[in-house]
This record gives structure tokens, C-alpha cells and sequence, in this order.
């Protein structure tokens, strides 16, 4: 039987960037990418106007196939707040519950970044984007590719900063994994602060590379998640 993986991008991140996970485990994975409003197949959608909206909108795409059998959570840098919120969704709807999650490039989401950025101007916050996220840098170069990000990527980064995680809650009931890039600065705060938000245990990997590791270590994250997965079942 194989195990359903559910895939959600980082900000101003499309489905397609992912699917090279499709190239690796394949006798073990089905993966299954989300797509956000606004980009991508979905790119005449409007974009959300809150961090709920987006999570709403995305158990919308996956309610069908939590409900096939055994799957797995995985979220990058934005994706991996949303996967957070998404757990919650799911224990709200009483639907089963992953039996692992994979959070990757990003800090716990109480950990908020100290500067905001919603108010900065297109250029100071294209330098914001650039100065942490280096790989965009091509992206803000050619005039079309700017002029379609640019407010992708302020609508993901104005609901994140206005995103506040409900404190109180139980904790996460399952295994999760906390990947990420070791020259990422955004891990720089908050990063081993996953581990109090479960129940279950909390492994942390981090990988050569920066925020968009994950671009150049697919085959790698998925053998780690493969491997995770068979110790799981080996386990139980």
C-alpha cells in the first residue's frame, strides 16, 4: 500500500516547483501537490486575504484524500505555517490525522520575524525578498515575471505577518520531522522550537544549502521521508 504525501509550497510557490518528488519513491509515495489561489493553474484566482482563507482552501483540495488511507503532511517556509493550521483543520473536522508531518524552511510559527515588511515599498521589499531568498533574484530581473509575483508575493507575505497562531492548543498527536537549509538565516530563531508543539517525537535534519534547499536535495528529502516512514511502520 502506498502512502499519500501532501505537498504545500512557500510563498509565491507553485505546485510544479515540487513535482520532482514524483521522480523518487515511487513504489512507496503518492504525492499530491496543493495549489495555491492565485498562481499557477489556479493563477486567475484571487489571491487570500487571510491565513484561515488559505487553510480552508486547502483542506477543500485534500479532504478526499486524507480519507484513502495512511498519508503524510509537507509544507516549506510558508507551506510548512500552513501544514501546522491544516493539522487543526483536520482534527476540527474529526477526519483522520497524518501519521507523520515534514516541516521544512521555516521556524516554529510563534517565533515571528522581528522586522515587518507589509509596509515597505515594491523595492525595499523586493530587497527584502532578495537579501533572504537569493535564488528569487532572477525572478524580479525580467519585467513579466516581476509584474506577476510581486503581488503574489506581498498578498502570502501580508497574510503570514498577520497570521497569529492560537496558543493553548493540544499538541500536534504524531511524529514530525523539522527539515531546513543550513545557511538559511530565517532558522536562525525558532528553528529547534518545533519540538514543543507535539506529542510525539521531533527529528531535526538540515541539508547543504540555504532557504530553497529543497530545490537541489529533492531525492535526498524524500529518501529521509521513505526511510522515516518504513521506521514508522516497522515500529508500530
Amino acid at each position: 500500500m502506498k502512502i499519500n504525501v501532501i505537498v504545500i509550497p512557500h510563498a509565491g510557490g507553485m505546485a510544479s516547483t515540487y513535482y520532482k518528488f514524483k521522480k523518487y519513491n515511487e513504489e512507496l509515495f503518492n504525492f499530491h501537490f496543493v495549489e495555491l489561489s492565485g498562481r499557477g493553474r489556479r493563477v486567475h484566482e484571487k489571491l487570500y486575504c487571510s491565513f484561515a482563507e488559505a487553510v480552508d482552501d486547502i483542506y477543500e483540495q485534500v479532504k478526499e484524500i486524507i480519507y484513502e488511507g495512511p498519508y503524510i503532511l509537507f509544507g516549506h517556509s510558508m507551506g510548512s505555517w500552513l501544514t501546522y493550521e491544516l493539522y487543526y483543520r483536520i482534527l476540527e473536522k474529526q477526519a483522520p490525522l497524518p501519521i507523520h508531518i515534514f516541516f521544512s524552511g521555516n521556524r516554529s510559527p510563534f517565533t515571528k520575524q522581528e522586522l515587518s515588511v507589509i509596509n515597505l515599498d515594491d523595492d525595499e521589499f523586493i530587497d527584502y525578498i532578495i537579501t533572504n531568498h537569493e535564488a528569487t533574484k532572477k525572478i524580479f530581473e525580467i519585467k513579466k515575471l516581476r509584474k506577476l509575483f510581486l503581488p503574489i508575493l506581498r498578498s502570502d507575505y501580508t497574510i503570514m505577518e498577520k497570521y497569529e497562531p492560537l496558543m493553548d492548543r493540544e499538541k500536534i498527536k504524531a511524529n514530525i520531522s523539522v527539515l531546513g537549509g543550513e545557511l538559511d538565516p530565517l532558522l536562525n530563531r525558532g528553528f529547534y522550537d518545533w519540538k514543543e508543539l507535539t506529542l510525539g517525537n521531533c527529528d531535526y535534519v538540515k541539508y547543504d544549502g540555504k532557504h530553497f534547499y529543497i530545490f537541489n536535495k529533492f531525492q535526498e528529502v524524500s529518501d529521509y521521508m521513505g526511510q522515516t516512514i518504513k521506521t514508522l511502520y516497522e515500529l508500530a
